[in-house]
């Protein structure tokens, strides 16, 4: 066994001693086999840094039911709970965090023998922490934090001190943290129980995830279908219920995609408003597009628990690119939304109710590819009930995307793939195919970096004065208040065919915040012809029969900075019934 092989080995092994012997299950009981694993591949050569296109068949069965014939029924009713309702029984002493954070880790050794979805359970350090949270409970009187007690799964890019964070790369399998990462720091100061890292693809860029190291995360829903990426270990392991509350990434859709393709919601923050400090990352020093840290759960009141607990721990005085931005409950609230209206006067703003009416932007496809049916429908739905709910819907026309999309690849490599490359040479891996950022032949220099930020500025501009001029169009003095659209031409899609992010990436490059939820589930009856498209926008290959019982999720995406407004409009979206 080469050196390379040894070391994958190693870290599958330590990863697997992680798991609970106690929490295994016998799969075959249930008439599951054991998970196919995609060979070792072999060491990088000179001359062939890539690897081959993998042919290893994966069930397409779904196992979201196991948990009932499986697991004990008091950790069945503890991992059922909602984040809101998880966070009540234990800020009331009904629930202890150890006995929360014992069910949840029993689903999650579930969730990884059957979708791969854990690289790391640190279950002493996790007990300790929620030892903690009893004894402050009983001792106090009151919680240690808004999030007292609440186990969080944290994607493999967050370091918990101690432990490894591996994020998919053989050279880092080795690397000890010697200490956290500002968003552990936080987590912890505001009572979570951090207790696993979740997989992630090589590289962090793309749309799947997979690598060399722990192998391929499948799709819970349908085995056979991705769960995205590059978040998609978080994504199947908090659809599976292994985790209620997931820590992900963003960079071109990384926390969107993974949400939606596993059915939850899922929040991209605006640029440093959740702290990035002290975390691992690819291509790091790259801020032409920042990766944003969010929040991944079955509820809308999840995320919401998220960023208000990590703005109340203050974190601008821990990471020194964090704005110093308080959650503004009053922005969350949509009081401020007169502010932005042409009115008269004063007064007439204060009486008027427009200040209450909202407007949404609908993109129906984004210029460059078109939407499956089931995507079409969902969000011809969604209009139905923001209308009914009195609100209004007009259509959005992406800006440029053609333009857009060649930016945001140019801005992804601008270091010409020297990051990734030297990171997949010192462990002596190859590239994994569909990486978004590939070596160029040509290293671009620092003035062609700098003329490509002033492009991209240019960019942003014109798409604000776009977002703008849609203040005639929508009845209430203001633009459009939000963008609903897809987040993926599809509703998650088999392994290695979800390279098509544009739905996505083109809101990391402007930096707006937005939320996706899920909607409605493939209906191969009504959801069943490829409509016609016309001029550039092609169709993706569709199958109604194979994708049938998939989650169907949209995204609303909102003004920068403004994120508390979009989390609130998004709660609005919710009570008129459009998700799920």
């Amino acid at each position: 066994m080469d050196a390379l092989q040894s070391k994958i080995t190693n870290a599958r092994a330590r990863r697997d001693s992680s798991l609970p012997e106690e929490f295994k299950v016998d799969l075959a009981a249930f008439g599951l086999g054991v998970l196919p694993m995609e060979p070792i591949p072999r060491p990088t050569k000179p001359d062939d840094p890539t690897m081959e296109e993998p042919t290893t068949i994966y069930p397409s069965d779904n196992v979201m039911d196991l948990p009932r014939k499986v697991l004990p029924k008091e950790d069945l009713r503890i991992t059922e709970l909602s984040t809101p309702e998880l966070l009540d029984q234990l800020a009331s002493g009904k629930l202890s965090a150890v006995r929360c954070l014992q069910a949840f880790i029993r689903r999650a050794v579930l969730a990884q023998q059957v979708v791969n979805c854990v690289t790391d359970i640190f279950q002493n350090f996790a007990l300790r922490t929620a030892q903690e949270c009893d004894e402050y409970l009983a001792r106090e009187g009151k919680v240690k934090g808004p999030l007292h007690g609440l186990p969080i799964s944290l994607k493999d890019q967050f370091n918990v001190a101690g432990q490894p964070t591996v994020m998919g790369y053989a050279a880092y399998i080795d690397v000890e943290r010697p200490s956290h990462s500002v968003i552990t720091q936080l987590l912890l100061s505001v009572g979570a129980v951090p207790f696993c890292h979740t997989n992630v693809p090589q590289t962090l860029m793309r749309g799947e995830t997979d690598n060399h190291v722990f192998g391929r995360t499948l799709n819970p829903r349908n085995r056979s279908f991705t769960p995205g990426g590059s978040s998609g270990g978080e994504g199947a392991l908090v659809a599976f219920k292994g985790s209620p509350l997931g820590v992900g990434t963003d960079i071109g859709g990384s926390v969107r995609i993974p949400a939606a393709f596993n059915g939850l919601w899922g929040f991209r923050p605006s640029g440093h408003r959740i702290p990035y400090a002290g975390s691992v990352n690819s291509m790091e020093g790259q801020e032409s597009i920042a990766s944003v840290i969010g929040p991944l759960s079955t509820t809308f009141e999840g995320c919401l628990a998220f960023v208000r607990g990590i703005l109340a721990a203050r974190p601008w005085t821990l990471d020194p690119a964090a704005v110093a931005i308080p959650f503004d409950e009053q922005l969350f609230e949509l009081r401020k939304l007169d502010l932005k209206v042409s009115y008269q006067s004063e007064h007439h703003a204060a009486k008027s109710s427009e200040a209450t009416r909202l407007c949404f932007g609908i993109m129906w496809d984004n210029g460059i590819m078109s939407p499956h049916p089931p995507i079409t429908r969902a969000l011809k739905e969604a209009k139905a009930k923001l209308e009914k709910a009195g609100h209004t819907v007009i259509d959005w026309v992406n800006y440029e995307p053609q333009r857009a999309s060649k930016l945001i690849g140019q801005l992804y490599q601008a270091d010409g793939g020297i990051d990734i490359a030297r990171v997949a040479e010192a462990g002596g891996e190859p590239l994994m195919t569909s990486v978004v950022v590939s070596p160029l032949d040509k290293e671009p220099t620092v003035y062609e970096g700098w003329q490509l930020n002033k492009t991209k500025v240019a960019y942003q501009k014109e798409f604000l004065d776009h977002w703008q001029a849609t203040k005639g169009q929508t009845g209430t003095g203001r633009p459009i208040d939000a963008v609903l659209a897809p987040v993926a031409p599809w509703a998650s899609c088999p392994h290695d065919m979800n390279v098509h992010i544009a739905y996505t990436n083109l809101w990391n490059l402007v930096d707006r915040p937005a939320i996706t939820f899920p909607v409605t589930n493939v209906q191969p009856e009504v959801d069943r012809a490829i409509p016609e498209v016309a001029g550039e926008v092609v169709g993706a290959p569709y199958d109604a029969q194979q994708w049938a019982g998939m989650p169907v999720n949209l995204q609303l995406v909102g003004h920068r900075l403004l994120d508390e407004e979009l989390l609130g409009i998004a709660k609005v979206v919710k009570d008129a019934g459009v998700s799920l």
